[in-house]
């Protein structure tokens, strides 16, 4: 199959070993939506800008002051739940597979989503449900592109995406597996977890600089074989 040219900025994974795995990647795309911007370029401009997009929230803290927060203000305040997280997801995940869908039309592709969210903070099974509402939303949505779509979801943060990346990685060496689209969705816009945070004291106050400031992103990327790129 040949696919357009990969941009300047794509990352080769050379052969090499992951988790004990050879592997030959490339990844020929990417996405994203933050609270800086709508886009990758958008994101990546403005974070070397030294842009903060911190503002006052629609949410309050106990003491019924607003919340500081970066969060997308292109996303209504009351559009909660496992639907934010999918209007942040669905965006960053159009921009990574727009520039290869045309080339990956002619033949099925077996498709592998690896998909992040956060730990779970406040009640588990509440978060564990949000999580597996979310997840199969955007699972549907990737479908639009790719029927038959394999499905991996961690609850880990940051670090969900490499408990199985190597077995997709091997997945996409033996030729098993097309594509991998690896990304994941995080959101503090959800009451119980901030909830959570308030009560483990780790909301960014003017008393209380050791905490965090409650945000909201989406990124992915595209991984094919090197013999396919």
């Amino acid at each position: 199959m040949n696919s357009p040219a990969a941009p300047a900025w794509a990352e080769h994974v050379e052969p090499g070993n992951v988790a004990g795995v050879p592997t030959r990647a490339v990844i020929v795309s990417a996405g994203a939506r933050t609270a800086l911007g709508l886009d990758l370029p958008q994101t990546a401009f403005m974070l070397r800008a030294g842009f903060a997009a911190m503002a006052e929230g629609a949410f309050v803290d106990g003491a019924g002051e607003p919340l500081t927060m970066c969060y997308d203000r292109t996303i209504a305040p009351h559009v909660l739940g496992a639907e934010r997280l999918l209007a942040l997801a669905r965006p960053a995940i159009d921009e990574a597979l727009t520039p290869i869908l045309a080339a990956l039309s002619a033949s099925p592709i077996r498709a592998r989503l690896l998909l992040s969210f956060d730990e779970p903070l406040g009640d588990p099974h509440e978060a564990q449900q949000l999580a597996q509402d979310a997840a199969a939303a955007v699972l549907r949505h990737v479908e639009q592109s790719f029927a038959g779509a394999r499905l991996d979801l961690t609850l880990c943060g940051n670090a969900g995406a490499a408990l199985s990346l190597a077995s997709a990685l091997a997945s996409l060496e033996r030729g098993e597996t097309d594509l991998l689209l690896v990304g994941g969705v995080h959101s503090d816009c959800h009451v119980p977890r901030l909830a959570a945070l308030a009560e483990a004291d780790r909301l960014l106050a003017a008393d209380n600089v050791d905490a965090l400031t409650p945000g909201e992103a989406s990124a992915f990327v595209a991984v094919v074989s090197a013999e396919l790129a």
